[in-house]
């Protein structure tokens, strides 16, 4: 989400401009575009919470994060409904 890059002042590594916007405008090649950012090799990631492990990402995307980052912190924030709530992010830094 937008939100934690504004209100981190980080820079968006990224010119699109909401969660799924890369998968709208690129359709089956999304993965291809989110490849091509991450081997612009980003100090940061912020993914959706837990996204490698319940299917939300993709597995290639999930491959080279792994590879390359290391998780930093992770926020769950659980819903009075149990949903957890899309403002759950996990942050990955860049491996030394």
């Amino acid at each position: 989400w937008e939100v934690h890059y504004y209100m981190a002042n980080m820079r968006n590594a990224d010119p699109y401009l909401f969660r799924d916007h890369v998968d709208i405008a690129f359709g089956h090649n999304a993965v291809q575009r989110y490849m091509q950012d991450l081997l612009q090799k980003p100090s940061s990631i912020i993914s959706v919470y837990n996204g490698c492990n319940n299917g939300q990402i993709e597995q290639p995307i999930c491959a080279y994060i792994q590879n390359h980052y290391d998780k930093v912190y992770s926020v769950k924030i659980v819903k009075v409904s149990g949903k957890i709530n899309p403002y759950s992010f996990d942050l990955y830094k860049i491996k030394p």
